[in-house]
C-alpha cells in the first residue's frame, strides 16, 4: 500500500498518458481502416494503411509533448520513455509494408483495379512517380522519389545521432559532442513538418505540432539575461573567489534576479563560446543580496572559464578583465518542494551534494529569521563521496552552519551524515588515532563515517524517532546516481507506515 501511495501522481500520469495513446490509435486505426474515403488506397496498399496512420497520430502527439518539455519548468516523461520508440518502429515498418505495396501495385500480375488506381494521372493515391511516368522501381529506390520518403530517412538519421550521443559516456566525457549534436532536434521538426505534407495524406496535425514549437522557441526567446560581473571591495555581493581543488566560485547581483532553493541556471561566457550553455546548481540562498555558482575546473569549458577568471588572490579585483555572463534562468526541480514538509531529509551523493548548499542555508536563514510559513522542524543531511577533498567549500559552508546552530543553542535542528566510501586502512588507523573533538577530516563535530551507509537501517530509526498520534510526513530528497535512487525509493517505500503515523514523499533528481 505504501508504494501506491507513494507512487500515486506518477501512476495516474502514466496511466493518463497511456490512455490518451491508446485513444489516439485507436480512432486512427479504425478510421483509416474502415473509412470509405480510404477504400481504394486500402486496395493497394492493404493491412499496412491502418498501422502506419495509427502509429503516425501516436508519434506527432508525443513529438508535441516534446517539444513542450523542452521549456525546461515543464517536467516531462515523455522524452525519456522507451514505449514511444515502439510507435516509431510500427510506423516505420507500416511505411514499408505501404511502400512495397504502392510500387508492387504497378506490376503486372495484380489485379486490374490496382493497376488502374495506380495510373491515374492525379499521384494522391499513388506517390510512386518518375517525371509523371510509372516507374517500376523497386520500394528502397522509391522511399528517395518522395518527399516523406526523403523526409522520413533525414529524421530517423538525426534521431540516431541525438540519441547516440545523449548517452551518459558521451553526456559527461564530451559535453560539447551531446550539446552541438542535440540541436539537431531543429532539422528533426523541420522534415517532420513537411513530412506528410505531399500528396497521400494532409497534414491536419500540423497546427499541434507549430504552436509547441511556438511556445519553445518564445522560452528560449524571454529567457537569457546578460549579467556583468562587477566585482569591488565594496560591494561583497559580486566576486569571484578561488576555492581549492580548482572550484571557482562565481556571486553575482541580483538586478532582478529571483531563485528558490535548489534550483538552476544555465551560463555562457561569450569569450569561451558563442553557442555553448552549461548547467550550474546554484549554492546561494534566496534570502542572500546575490547569487552565485560553484565551478570546478573539469573539462574543456570549464578549464577555459577558470583561466578567463583568473586571479591570483581569492578576490578578482581588475573589473576590466572580467568577461561577460549570459545567465539562462532559474529553472526548478524537485528540490524546491522542501518547505512543504516538517521533516526532511536531504541525500547528496558526490557532486549530487551542490543543491544542498543552497538548501541548507535557506533553511537555516528562514529558521534562525523565524519565518511564520516554516514547516520544518528537522534535517537530516547524508553526505556520501568517494574523497572529500574536490568539496572542500562545502565542508567551509558545513562548518559555518555548525558554530551558527551552536551560538543559537540549536545543535539538534540540522544533524549531519558524512560517509567517505574511498578509504584506506592508513587513513582509518589515523581516524581512529585522533583524539580531537572535530573531525580529522571534515574538521566538523559530526565524525566521518568509512563505508557504504545502511539505509534500511536509517530509515528504520527515522521511522522509529517520529512515530505518533499525529502524523509526521517526512520529505526525502536525493541528487544523484540512478542506482542508489532505485536503492532509496524502495527503502522510503517499505517503511512508510500509515499506522504509527509515518510517511516517507521520495522527491529525486539526477546529476
Amino acid at each position: 500500500m505504501a508504494l501506491s501511495r507513494n507512487d500515486i501522481a506518477r501512476y495516474l500520469f502514466v496511466f493518463i498518458w497511456w490512455g490518451i495513446n491508446g485513444a489516439l490509435f485507436a480512432s486512427t486505426f479504425i478510421n483509416y481502416g474502415t473509412s470509405k474515403k480510404y477504400h481504394y488506397l486500402r486496395t493497394i496498399v492493404k493491412g499496412g494503411l491502418p498501422y502506419a496512420r495509427g502509429a503516425a497520430m501516436v508519434l506527432n502527439f508525443n513529438c508535441m509533448l516534446v517539444l513542450l518539455s523542452m521549456c525546461r519548468n515543464i517536467i516531462s516523461f515523455i522524452r525519456s520513455n522507451l514505449n514511444c520508440g515502439w510507435c516509431g518502429v510500427v510506423h516505420i515498418c507500416g511505411h514499408y509494408f505501404n511502400l512495397t505495396n504502392l510500387t508492387e501495385s504497378q506490376h503486372r500480375g495484380n489485379t486490374e483495379i490496382e493497376q488502374h488506381l495506380s495510373q491515374l494521372d492525379n499521384p494522391w493515391l499513388n506517390p510512386i512517380r518518375e517525371s509523371g511516368v510509372v516507374s517500376f522501381i523497386n520500394p528502397v529506390t522509391g522511399v528517395f522519389s518522395t518527399v516523406a520518403g526523403v523526409t522520413g530517412v533525414i529524421m530517423t538519421l538525426s534521431l540516431i545521432l541525438m540519441v547516440s550521443s545523449a548517452t551518459e559516456l558521451i553526456r559527461r566525457s564530451f559535453f560539447e559532442t551531446f550539446w552541438f549534436t542535440h540541436h539537431l532536434f531543429v532539422v528533426f521538426f523541420g522534415c517532420l513538418v513537411v513530412h506528410g505534407v505531399c500528396y497521400v495524406f494532409k497534414p491536419t496535425w500540423m497546427n499541434m505540432i507549430l504552436r509547441s514549437a511556438m511556445m519553445s522557441t518564445f522560452g528560449r526567446i524571454i529567457q537569457p539575461t546578460d549579467y556583468k560581473i562587477r566585482p569591488q571591495l565594496t560591494a561583497p555581493e559580486a566576486m569571484v573567489i578561488k576555492h581549492p581543488s580548482k572550484v571557482l566560485e562565481i556571486q553575482m547581483k541580483k538586478e532582478g534576479f529571483r531563485c528558490e532553493a535548489g534550483q538552476y541556471i544555465f551560463l555562457k561566457c561569450k569569450k569561451i563560446s558563442q553557442l555553448e550553455w552549461h548547467p550550474f546548481t546554484l549554492t546561494s540562498a534566496p534570502e542572500e543580496s546575490y547569487f552565485s555558482v560553484h565551478i570546478r575546473s573539469a573539462g574543456d569549458w570549464t578549464d577555459g572559464l577558470h583561466k578567463a577568471f583568473d586571479c591570483n588572490d581569492c578576490l578578482m579585483k581588475d573589473i576590466g578583465s572580467c568577461p561577460r555572463l549570459a545567465v539562462d534562468g532559474p529553472f526548478g526541480t524537485s528540490s524546491t518542494d522542501v518547505f512543504k514538509y516538517d521533516v526532511i531529509m536531504c541525500i547528496g551523493a558526490g557532486i549530487g551534494v551542490t543543491p544542498f548548499a543552497s538548501i541548507l542555508k535557506s533553511v537555516w536563514y528562514r529558521h534562525n529569521q523565524r519565518y511564520a510559513d516554516l514547516k520544518i522542524k528537522k534535517v537530516y543531511f547524508f553526505w556520501i563521496c568517494r574523497d572529500t577533498n574536490a568539496f572542500e567549500w562545502f565542508t567551509d559552508l558545513l562548518g559555518h552552519l555548525e558554530i551558527q546552530m551552536a551560538t543559537m543553542n540549536m545543535n539538534d535542528f540540522v544533524e549531519y551524515h558524512i560517509y567517505l566510501t574511498g578509504w584506506d586502512t592508513k587513513l582509518a588507523i589515523q581516524s581512529s588515532m585522533h583524539q580531537g573533538a572535530a573531525d580529522n577530516i571534515t574538521n566538523l563535530e559530526a565524525k566521518t563515517q568509512y563505508g557504504r551507509p545502511a539505509w534500511s537501517k536509517i530509515f528504520k530509526d527515522i521511522a522509529a524517532k517520529h512515530k505518533g498520534v499525529n502524523r509526521t510526513e517526512i520529505g526525502v530528497f536525493f541528487c544523484g546516481p540512478s542506482v542508489l535512487s532505485h536503492v532509496l525509493h524502495k527503502n522510503a517505500n517499505q517503511y512508510s507506515d500509515v499506522k504509527n503515523g509515518v510517511k516517507f514523499s521520495y522527491h529525486k533528481e539526477n546529476f
